[in-house]
């Protein structure tokens, strides 16, 4: 065995040797950071997660699955759990946030309506109107040809609101 060998066999070794504590030591420092951050989290918080979490679980249309999986995640003060309540506490606020600023965005929505006029009727609303009164409302089905509908769709629309009455009606 020449030197060069020899040395080269120190070095894999030594850096084997290294590897490893140093992975140990790195996973137990991420470890300890990430669990006294979570558990660092504001407790109030965490608790109005967990009772809701608990309300949901609690529901009887809730699945079994769910009430398991929620179960494990409330238990205990182990990091991953606590990192997986913070994305469904999340989840849990944002359609309460949407829900609170809904009506404003419709107040913004009829605002823009108001200018650029782009409502047109539903299909049911122009075959209805025509039928009432096919000269004044004929010009709607041009809210139908906007969305999307072509001649022969329209046509079809016709055919099949067509009141053709049973033998028993005649």
């Amino acid at each position: 065995m020449t030197i060069s060998e020899r040395f080269r066999d120190w070095i894999d070794y030594a850096a084997g040797y290294w590897k490893d504590r140093l992975r140990g030591w790195m996973a137990s420092w991420m470890t300890r950071g990430f669990t006294e951050l979570m558990e660092g989290l504001e407790p109030e918080a965490i608790s109005l997660v967990r009772d809701n979490l608990a309300k949901i679980s609690e529901h009887p249309m809730t699945p079994r699955e769910i009430k398991d999986m929620l179960g494990t995640l409330t238990a205990g003060k182990k990091p991953l759990p606590l990192l997986l309540l913070i994305p469904i506490g999340v989840l849990m606020l944002i359609p309460m946030i949407t829900a609170i600023f809904q009506p404003l965005g419709n107040l913004i929505v009829y605002a823009q309506e108001r200018i650029f006029h782009s409502w047109r009727l539903d299909p049911i609303a122009v075959i209805t109107a025509w039928r009432r009164n096919p000269e004044k409302y004929a010009k709607f089905f041009d809210d139908l040809t906007e969305q999307g509908w072509s001649e022969e769709r329209i046509e079809a629309l016709k055919f099949i609101t067509l009141f053709i009455p049973t033998a028993q009606d005649q």
